[in-house]
């Protein structure tokens, strides 16, 4: 098969020009990469780790280089292990940070002996906390020798290096078998590359995109492991609470402010104002020494900040009712309610002086119209838009810092008349306030029924505005940011839900982009049944993330991932060719075998591999790790997330605990347990919604929910160890015979270790512990039996098994100790006696009451 030169280097040449293109768009937001640890301020169990090798070690017989970004903050207590490398289970190197208490020292050890420490961490070039500095540990196996440098300041260590078969990386708390450690510093980590003894890397892991308890490298999609991650960039995925507050009446009055000293959100009542400040993150309670607010039935009030003054405003009233910030006084106090065109659009114009007010609902009208008033008018000037714009409410509004305002959507009518062919809209407008006219923009189409809070923001350098959504057609939902393009919609959602309860009257919601601090602010105000209004502070870093941009899936790797092996293959290709045509059936072999290509190129980063039992269906494991393996035998427990797992974990034990489901109030105490009963509810059924598609979809059953209880029903063909092992040990004591071969499933699943073994969570405690002593009893019981007494091999292989889900276990080794020496193995008797004692006096700081020659009379 023949192949022009140039229709061979067009594909090259085109998937070089998209490596260039695409890859560097990622730098936008890679000052926003790392994982931060959570250190000392949290007990050890929920301090964070990163595990590069959770499936065994990497084997660099020559030697390799760990580089890596580093970041320290300043906490109470400094001192932790910034990374454990272990080389073939015998020996440590760790870097260790000691900066409290007076010391400042970065340290290496090998083994029992520090080896480099920095007197004062402020000679490393450039260090400063809360900065980024780069680290980087060099083993050399060939000049028995590692190099470390940090920031340009270099150390080398002459040590011993054996021949690295397996080499375990570990940064922060650390979970190996021989030399765990739960000391974790105050810091950040990112831009991780493994490299070779050549220098080509191997394994980069950036620390940006990431997937949940697990992260993917972007050379060689490598999974790395997580355990209490703090990702840098979900604050750009994530809303957070900033603060919250409960203030009397349905309708308070809310507007931002922004000074040269100060920006935050005003709430005013009928009795006081609050001062919400981004700055300090406090709440300040301002009491009236005159007048009072317009009582309103919608908000209805500004800032203006060339006077420092707020403004109270009605187009019922031609009045601007003012309230002085400083002497703390309203100049009027209205007696009457104003129906003040409710969920209206509103703000002053600096660059005409004006405040105008677009929109609302007043006595089944909606309106379209634009009123106007000057700071120093005494009346409202009204513009119909109704020719263009339909009457409507529930939109949102923006002005572009020249002449115009935008409104986006609503719901309205196109008579504006309420009961007649009421829609959502989702379209786009500009109003020109030098002529009041108003143009078309875009529009979209829209399969949910939504409304948009009450502000956006328009992004110029980016050529996009910014708005919150909800669902209007109910009333629990939840807020979502969205970006639309200014000249095209090209929706786009961003972030994570608020939930949010809507009713009309009594709910509003708005959008500030704080520019000081490069981040959103979201504020609701949801009404109370009791005459109080709660109102939350949500903040979000700009600029603002999609899930699928961030978040990594282990079937579904980042396509720069893809980007970067494909562009790799072809260097190959081309480096190794001898011709076009040879060139040519080279790229055609490893299109077929990208598996064969990936392992020749990292022909010296080889995975140690663990034992696995090669099932032909679908298995669930509880003992031991937690672990699913699908019906062709892949290992794909990390396709459960991690809440995933556990509420999956959580219901089939708890039912086979109970004999019964799972209540909702259980789980939710469980894993939400929040103060607002409707936030609890809306984040379970999402949870539940995810468990029930991800059970089907993987083939693994169903999740029931019957009279009130949860419950997991496997499809036929599903193994799961837990629920093989129960029926085995029920009963036990009331069965006169006992068939071997189940004791020997027992012994064959129990010594795949402890109930949900890699799970340390404070809900699985009560289950581990009911397990214990279900399997104690039932061991115990087995001990005794006809068919297991007389038997010292089956003895000592269940006491083993028994060992192994609890090691403090004295029968246990008593019947062990007793068949040893029963089976003429004296000396091994002798040693699992006394190593026994050695453990339980080191665990427990006393001896066990056991005596040697008691145990052989057993």
């Amino acid at each position: 098969m023949q192949m022009s030169i140039t229709a061979f280097w067009k594909p090259i040449f085109i998937l070089c020009l998209i490596h260039l293109i695409v890859l560097p768009c990622q730098g936008d937001i890679h000052e926003s990469a790392g994982l931060r640890f959570a250190a000392h301020t949290v007990v050890p169990e929920k301090r964070t780790s990163l595990d590069l090798t959770p499936d065994g070690g990497l084997k660099m017989n020559k030697g390799f280089t760990l580089s890596f970004d580093l970041k320290l903050r300043r906490e109470e207590h400094n001192f932790g292990y910034i990374l454990r490398t272990v080389i073939n289970d015998i020996l440590n190197v760790d870097l260790v940070s000691n900066a409290g208490w007076g010391d400042q020292q970065l340290s290496l050890i090998t083994g029992m002996k520090a080896y480099v420490e920095q007197p004062f961490i402020d000679y490393i070039p450039g260090f400063d906390y809360e900065k980024w500095i780069r680290v980087s540990l060099k083993f050399d196996c060939g000049r028995q020798e590692i190099v470390l440098d940090m920031n340009g300041l270099t150390d080398t260590v002459k040590t011993e290096l054996p021949k690295m078969k397996s080499v375990s990386i570990c940064f922060g708390r650390n979970e190996h078998p021989i030399y765990s450690n739960t000391d974790v510093p105050p810091m950040s980590i990112k831009d991780i590359e493994i490299m070779d003894w050549k220098g080509r890397i191997l394994h980069r892991f950036p620390l940006l995109e990431h997937g949940d308890g697990f992260v993917i490298d972007e050379i060689g999609g490598q999974m790395a492991t997580t355990e209490n991650a703090i990702w840098e960039i979900d604050s750009h995925l994530y809303w957070r609470v900033l603060q919250k507050i409960t203030v009397d009446g349905n309708i308070p009055q809310v507007t931002w402010f922004e000074n040269k000293d100060d920006r935050g959100v005003y709430v005013a009542t009928q009795e006081a104002l609050y001062r919400y400040s981004v700055a300090s993150g406090k709440i300040d309670t301002i009491s009236y020494l005159g007048g009072r607010p317009y009582p309103s039935t919608a908000n209805a009030m500004l800032y203006d900040e060339d006077s420092d003054k707020l403004i109270s405003y009605s187009v019922e009233d031609p009045y601007l009712n003012r309230f002085d910030i400083s002497s703390r006084k309203w100049e009027r106090t209205a007696d009457t309610s104003y129906f003040s065109l409710l969920h209206h659009n509103s703000m002053i114009i600096p660059k005409y002086g004006e405040i105008v007010m677009f929109g609302g609902y007043d006595h089944y009208r909606y309106s379209s119209s634009l009123y106007v008033h000057g700071m120093s008018d005494s009346s409202w000037e009204q513009h119909d838009m109704s020719s263009v714009i339909s009457p409507r409410y529930l939109a949102a509004m923006a002005y572009d810092g020249e002449d115009k305002i935008y409104i986006l959507g609503g719901y309205g009518s196109r008579t504006g008349i309420q009961w007649e062919s009421p829609a959502n809209y989702y379209d786009l407008y500009t109003i020109d306030l030098d002529t009041y006219s108003a143009e078309r923009c875009w529009d979209f189409s829209n399969d949910r029924r939504e409304v948009f809070g009450n502000r956006m923001v328009i992004d110029r350098d980016n050529g996009c505005i910014y708005a919150l959504s909800f669902d209007n057609d109910r009333t629990v939902t939840e807020i979502r940011l969205n970006s639309f393009g200014l000249e095209s919609p090209s929706r786009k959602r961003l972030a994570d839900g608020i939930p949010f309860s809507f009713y009309d009257l009594h709910s509003w919601c708005t959008l500030v982009l704080d520019s000081r601090s490069e981040k959103f602010l979201a504020v609701t105000v949801n009404g109370t049944d009791h005459g109080k209004s709660e109102i939350k502070f949500f903040g979000l870093d700009y600029p603002p993330m999609d899930n699928a941009e961030i978040i990594q899936h282990q079937e579904n790797q980042d396509r720069s991932v893809i980007l970067n092996i494909l562009l790799v293959t072809v260097i190959i290709v081309i480096a190794a060719g001898t011709g076009v045509t040879v060139l040519y059936r080279k790229t055609r072999k490893q299109a077929k075998e990208p598996e064969d290509t990936q392992q020749d190129i990292n022909t010296d980063i080889i995975q140690v591999p663990t034992a696995e039992n090669i099932s032909s269906g679908p298995v669930v494991n509880l003992f031991g790790n937690f672990r699913y393996l699908s019906a062709e035998g892949k290992d794909e427990t990390t396709s459960f997330t991690h809440l995933l797992r556990n509420i999956f974990a959580y219901i089939v034990i708890s039912e086979c605990k109970d004999g019964t489901g799972v209540t909702s109030k259980k789980l939710d105490d469980v894993f939400w347990d929040c103060d607002d009963p409707s936030v609890t509810a809306n984040k379970r059924n999402v949870a539940m919604g995810r468990l029930r598609s991800f059970l089907k979809n993987k083939g693994i059953g169903d999740l029931v929910h019957k009279n009130g209880l949860w419950s997991i029903s496997f499809k036929d063909g599903v193994t799961c160890d837990f629920t093989d092992m129960l029926p085995l040990l029920s009963g036990i004591s009331k069965k006169k015979d006992i068939d071997i071969a189940e004791i020997e499933k027992i012994i064959s699943i129990g010594n795949r270790g402890t109930l949900l073994a890699n799970i340390e969570e404070e809900w699985c405690d009560s289950l581990k512990s009911w397990w214990l002593m279900l399997i104690s009893e039932s061991v115990q019981n087995l001990y005794g039996h006809a068919k297991v007494k007389n038997n010292p091999a089956l003895l000592i292989r269940l006491s083993d098994m028994m060992l192994l889900n609890d090691n403090l276990d004295e029968f246990s080794v008593r019947v062990k100790c007793s068949s040893l020496w029963k089976m003429g193995k004296t000396g091994q008797a002798k040693s699992c006696f006394e190593n026994f004692r050695s453990y339980y006096n080191k665990l427990m700081g006393q001896f066990p009451d056991m005596n040697f020659e008691e145990i052989l009379s057993m």
